[in-house]
């Protein structure tokens, strides 16, 4: 998640999501990068949620000292990436069809 954050701030230099809708809309960010951009984002917040197949952690990490703290710690993990993927599925979208074949532009 760190490396797609990286990228799209070294591109764009912006965290702002109006500033990298419009990098990725006049091409400041594309191509590879914005696909690998894109990909990181995605399994970073699978991997911090502990989805399948990248929930091996899980287990291990409920073992905490109490089993209530454990479900709170789980609990919390598994929403922050929720969260994540929810709060900006927005910039998922003009980072997937910005460089479709579908999308009337081509990539440079």
């Amino acid at each position: 998640m760190f490396i797609g954050i990286m990228i799209i701030y070294a591109k764009i230099g912006s965290f702002q999501y109006d500033d990298v809708f419009r990098g990725i809309a006049d091409g400041v960010l594309s191509g590879n990068l914005l696909t690998a951009a894109g990909i990181t984002l995605f399994f970073g917040a699978v991997g911090k949620s502990a989805q399948f197949p990248l929930h091996v952690w899980l287990p291990d990490a409920m073992e905490g000292p109490t089993p209530v703290s454990a479900l709170i710690h789980a609990a919390t993990m598994v929403a922050a990436g929720v969260y994540m993927v929810a709060a900006s599925s927005s910039s998922f979208l003009p980072m997937r069809c910005s460089s479709s074949p579908t999308s009337g532009s081509s990539p440079p």
